[in-house]
This record gives structure tokens, sequence and C-alpha cells, in this order.
């Protein structure tokens, strides 16, 4: 062990230490509010040190307590999110972020309403301090230091603990009926994707090691039917491949179905093209044939069947108004409306559901892979406290 861990064992600023109290800083919202707002060295993995004095004048806190570690990797992409979206005031939690997601995908695919742990996880989200931060706190501070913040950080980590044993996160199997297979799939993947970070935020706030928490992990997931040879990226392409499908359906059926037509009077033939006087030996390039008198010859000098360029310029197409062959605009293209709107309705509808479960989907599938970060980031201080008696 280097001196500088052996340094790290010790309490920061002893002297001081006990001569304050929190209330010299502040209550623990605003010190960790502070701590957060300090810039941060993304090679890092202490708080700042000023941080970190801090937590020590306040609290007594240690440099081997994991609440002077940052709490969720500093590499998290924060400016990602879409402006539109809610999460958007969440940065940098986006620990807490995904886990809301996770829930809420789970609410949604369980056909499940929103709850108060919905809303309590909302109003957390709502800080400028990460949740993983008043976990870390509540760990290894006694009740009459945390703030109503932190209590309801803690209440609900202990509620999520028991909606995952509660048997919403049970395995969707295949006999389930009414349940597409993309959904099924999908509602497995958040149950995998929340129950393993709802786990994570236990573990942190029993300081359980991450060996005791992947054990946890596994019985739970064993215990709600998932099997042992589940592959949660295996999950993901049978979703895109379900989904792959499902949108070339919708787009057959859509092209043979669907039709439009002219909201005013067609335009006339004569408007787009000129006849052909003579129209022997030319050819019409749509039909490859020799032109069916009378012949007409567009503005592009292109040659056609009249009953061919007629019937294409008519067809409502996206094209519709150009030449078939050269696609120079014959005539403005006109707007066009559905014949039969309720089917077209009825298209748009599952094209919006595939769009939505496709949006979970990600959203899911990049919860997971980030939650890697995370487990990385606490082996990483398990290394650096593994020959140390952590507070």
């Amino acid at each position: 062990m280097s001196d500088q861990t052996e340094l790290n064992a010790k309490p920061l600023h002893p002297q001081t230490s006990n001569a304050l109290t929190s209330n010299d800083h502040g209550d623990l919202d605003s010190i960790l509010a502070r701590a957060h707002a300090l810039p941060v060295d993304k090679v890092s993995f202490l708080r700042p040190e000023a941080a970190l004095l801090e937590l020590a004048q306040a609290y007594g806190i240690k440099s081997t307590s994991r609440l002077a570690y940052l709490p969720q990797p500093a590499v998290y992409p924060v400016h990602d999110w879409p402006d539109s979206s809610p999460f958007k005031s969440a940065a940098p939690d986006i620990s807490l972020a995904y886990l809301f997601i996770d829930r809420d995908v789970l609410l949604r695919e369980s056909r499940q309403a929103k709850d108060e742990i919905h809303g309590a996880m909302w109003k957390l989200l709502g800080r400028k301090i990460q949740a993983l931060s008043f976990v870390d706190a509540a760990a290894v501070l006694s009740s009459d230091h945390l703030t109503e913040m932190a209590k309801l950080a803690v209440w609900v980590v202990e509620k999520n603990v028991q909606f995952t044993k509660s048997g919403m996160t049970i395995w969707c199997s295949k006999d389930v009926k009414g349940i597409p297979p993309k959904r099924r799939i999908l509602r497995n993947c958040a149950s995998f994707a929340f129950i393993r970070r709802t786990m994570f935020y236990e573990a942190r706030l029993k300081r359980k090691s991450l060996a005791a928490y992947h054990q946890e992990v596994c019985t739970l997931l064993e215990q709600t039917g998932f099997p042992n040879d589940w592959n949660v990226q295996h999950a993901f392409e049978q979703i895109e491949a379900l989904l792959h499908q499902e949108y070339s359906r919708i787009e057959d059926a859509w092209t043979e179905n669907v039709e439009l037509q002219w909201t005013c009077d067609p335009i006339a033939i004569e408007a787009v093209s000129t006849p052909i006087i003579d129209p022997d030996s030319i050819d019409c390039i749509t039909c490859r044939d020799t032109l069916t008198p009378p012949g007409v010859r567009t503005p592009c000098n292109h040659t056609f069947c009249r009953s061919c360029l007629e019937t294409w310029i008519h067809a409502c197409e996206k094209a519709s108004h150009t030449c078939p062959y050269c696609r120079a605009e014959l005539f403005k293209k006109p707007d066009y409306m559905y014949k039969e709107p309720k089917v077209v309705i009825n298209y748009q509808q599952e094209l919006k559901q595939c769009d939505m479960l496709q949006k979970d989907m990600k959203l899911v599938e990049k919860s997971c892979k980030l939650f890697e970060a995370e487990l990385e980031l606490q082996k990483k201080f398990e290394r650096e406290t593994a020959d140390i008696a952590v507070e």
C-alpha cells in the first residue's frame, strides 16, 4: 500500500471534525450541492479537495467512505438528452434518470399506473444533487443528519426493493396471452435493468460488497423466473428483428391499401405535354412500345403514349408531378388527400406504437450499457479501499 493510500485512510482534518457541526456549513443538501457544483477532473475518483474538506469538517467523513468518492461516473453523457426531454433538467443525475426510465417502461409494459414511488423519484430528479450521494450519506450518517430529501432517497430505495420482490418484475413467459412478443421481451429487459439498478442502490445504502450484490441479484433473478441462459443483449437484438418485421409489414400494407386522391380536379394532360403529329417509329418511354396514337411530348422532350403519361400524372404518387424518365417537374406538386382516412389512421397508430416501443427499447438498452460503467466505478472503489478499514 502506498504512502498516499495510508494517508487517505486517516480522517481528513481530525482536529476540526469534532469542533464543527453541519450547522456551521449548512445542511447536508447544501454541502452536497456545493460538492456537485465543483469542477471535476474526469480522471480523478475522489471528490474535489474542497468538497472532502467540508464533508470532513461537517460530519467527520473519512476519505475511505463511499461518500468521499464520486457517486457515479463523471464521464456520463450529461448533454445528450434532447431539449424536449423531461430529463434534460435531471443531468447530471443520469443514474437515477435511467432507474426512473427502467421503472417507467416496466410499468407501461405491465399496464400498471404510476404510483407514489414514481412521484418521489421525479421529485429527486428535480434536485441538483445526485440521488446516490444521498444514499451514500445515509449509509454513514445517523438519521438526525439526514435532510428530507436524503430521507426521501432512502425511502425510494426501500420501496423499489419491495417493488422488485412484489411480483411486478416477474419473468414474462411466452405463455402469457395478449402480449405481443416484442413487448413481452421489452418488459423482461426493463425488469432485468430495474432489478440490477435497484439492488445496486440498496447495496450502496447497506454498504454491501459487489460480490454480495451480484449474489443477491442472481438469486432475485432466479426467484422471478429469469432463465439462467437469458442474455439481455440477445433480447435487444430479438426486439430489433421483430420491429424490422413489423415496420416492413406496415409499409407493405400501406402501399397496398392506402390510396390518395386529388383535392381538386386532376390536371389536364394538355397542360403538361404537346401532341405528336406523326408518332410512327417513336417509342413510349413508359411501356417501351411504339406510341399508341395520339402520342405526347413533355417539355423535357420525352415521348409517351397519351394514356401512359395521363395515368402517371393522375396516380397521386410521390413523384407524379414529374417526368417519369428524368424527374423534371411537369407541374407544381399538388396537395393530395387520403381516400379512406380511417385506414390511414390505423396504420399511423401502428407506426406510432412501433416508434414508441423502439424508443423505450433504446433507452433501456442504454441504461444497461451505462450501468456497466457504474459497476466498474464501484469495483475501482473496492480496489482502492480493499486494504483499508472502510468507514
